[in-house]
């Protein structure tokens, strides 16, 4: 009981700066605003903001091939026959798959090698 009596005591007698530091630290941990909850906030914008970039990046990259695409028949005509295994007329296409197969691995699993014969 003594030792509840010396607890109040410096409470009423510190009352101005008790009533400060349980009011900083309510606003610094315990409010939906607290330091901690804007902590992880600027935490997860500079993610955001590198992944942003990261598109803007890729984008430009790929306004690029495709600009490349628009601007070069020779460079469509390479897309359509590594890509899309496409051929001119009266040609063949041979795929021959590197390596041993493995079981359970499909055909599209592995990089295949194109050869084509006239």
């Amino acid at each position: 009981m003594r030792i509840l009596g010396i607890i109040f005591g410096f409470i009423l007698r510190h009352e101005n700066w008790c009533f400060f530091i349980f009011f900083l630290l309510f606003i610094g941990f315990v409010d939906s605003n607290s330091i901690w909850e804007r902590h992880h906030v600027w935490e997860s914008t500079d993610n955001l903001n590198q992944e942003i970039n990261g598109y803007i990046q890729r984008y430009q990259e790929d306004s690029l091939k495709l600009a490349e695409l628009k601007n070069n028949p020779r460079r469509v005509e390479q897309v359509a026959r590594e890509r899309y295994y496409m051929t001119r007329p009266n040609e063949d296409l041979f795929i021959i798959q590197e390596g041993e197969s493995v079981p359970g691995q499909s055909f599209t699993d592995s990089k295949p090698v194109v050869k084509v014969s006239e």
